[in-house]
C-alpha cells in the first residue's frame, strides 16, 4: 500500500529472492577465483532476479489513483515504477558488460560502468528513497505531508538530472563534449534532494494548523485539530450526513477535513465553507455574549 502497488506475487517475490542470493554467490566465487563464465553467469542471475522482484511486486502495473489527499499526491505512486526500471537497466547493463569483456575481450570503457553505477544509486536506490520516505514520514508522523505540491518537480528533477547523467557519461566515452553536459546533471539531482529535505523538514516540524491561527478551516486543516478546538461542531458535522464521526471513537491525527468530507461523499470545498459559516456564526455568538 505504501508502494502504490498491488498485492505481491508470492512465487515471483521467492524467485526472485534466491535468483538474487544464488547469483551473487556464484557472482563472488566467479571474482574469487576468475573465473569469466561464473561472473556472466552471476550477474545474469541477479538481473533475472531483479526482473522477477519487479513483476512479483507488480511494480510496474498502473494502479488506481485514490482521491484521498492524505494517501499523498497521485505522482508518488511513479518514484516506485521509475526507480525499478533503472533497477532493471543498471543490472542488465552489468551483466552485458560481463559478457562483453569475457566472450568478445571487448574493452568496455570506465565511462559506461560509471553510468552504470549511477543508474543504480541515484536512479534505483536514491529515487526509492524519496518515493518512499514521502509516503512513510507522514504516516510516522501521523500527519499530511506539509508541501504535496513539492513532490511533482522533485520526481521531475531526479528522473531528469538522472537520464542527463547517464546519458552524458554514455555519451564521454566516445565524445568529450559530453563533459560540458554533465554538469547540469548535479545542478538537477540536487535541486532534487533541496525540494525534498524541504518537504520532509517542514513536514516534520509543521506549522501551526491554519484553524489555530486564523480561526478558519480549510481542505487540509486536521479535522482532530477542528474537533479538539470545537468539539461542539461533531453535531452539526453529524446532521450534514458525516456519519464517520458519529462512528469513530477517535479521529486519526492525519485525516483532513478534505478526505473525511469525500470520503463520506460530501464536495470538500462545500464542507469546508459550511464550517467556517458555522465557525464565523459561533464568534459572532460569543462576541455578543461577551458584550
Amino acid at each position: 500500500g505504501l508502494m502504490g502497488i498491488g498485492k505481491p506475487g508470492r512465487g515471483m517475490v521467492e524467485a526472485a529472492f534466491w535468483l538474487h542470493n544464488v547469483g551473487l554467490a556464484v557472482l563472488l566465487a566467479g571474482r574469487a577465483g576468475h573465473t569469466a563464465p561464473l561472473v556472466i553467469a552471476g550477474l545474469c542471475a541477479i538481473a533475472l532476479g531483479a526482473l522477477a522482484f519487479i513483476a512479483g511486486l507488480r511494480g510496474l502495473r498502473v494502479a488506481v489513483a485514490s482521491g484521498r489527499s492524505a494517501i499523498g499526491h497521485p505522482l508518488l505512486r511513479r518514484y516506485m515504477q521509475l526507480a525499478l526500471v533503472w533497477l532493471l537497466i543498471s543490472l542488465t547493463g552489468f551483466a552485458l558488460v560481463a559478457a562483453l569483456q569475457s566472450v568478445r575481450g571487448m574493452v568496455v570503457p570506465h565511462a559506461v560502468t560509471g553510468a552504470l553505477r549511477h543508474a543504480f544509486t541515484v536512479g534505483f536506490v536514491v529515487t526509492l528513497i524519496l518515493g518512499m520516505a514521502q509516503r512513510l514520514i507522514p504516516v510516522l508522523e501521523h500527519t499530511p505531508l506539509a508541501m504535496p505540491r513539492l513532490v511533482a518537480p522533485t520526481f521531475y528533477l531526479i528522473a531528469t538530472g538522472n537520464l542527463v547523467r547517464v546519458a552524458s557519461e554514455l555519451a564521454a566515452a566516445w565524445s568529450t563534449s559530453a563533459f560540458r553536459v554533465m554538469p547540469l546533471s548535479a545542478l538537477l539531482e540536487l535541486g532534487a534532494l533541496t525540494l525534498f529535505c524541504v518537504n520532509i523538514v517542514r513536514t516534520m516540524w509543521p506549522a501551526p494548523d491554519p484553524l489555530l491561527r486564523t480561526g478558519r478551516v480549510t481542505i487540509d486543516s486536521r479535522a482532530a485539530a477542528l474537533f479538539e478546538e470545537h468539539p461542539w461542531i461533531e453535531d452539526e458535522l453529524i446532521a450534514w450526513g458525516l456519519d464517520y464521526v458519529r462512528r469513530t471513537r477517535q479521529v486519526p491525527t492525519e485525516l483532513t477535513i478534505g478526505t473525511m468530507a469525500s470520503s463520506n461523499g460530501l464536495d470538500p470545498a462545500e464542507t469546508v465553507a459550511r464550517i467556517n459559516a458555522l465557525l464565523r456564526a459561533r464568534h459572532s455568538q460569543v462576541g455578543l455574549s461577551a458584550l
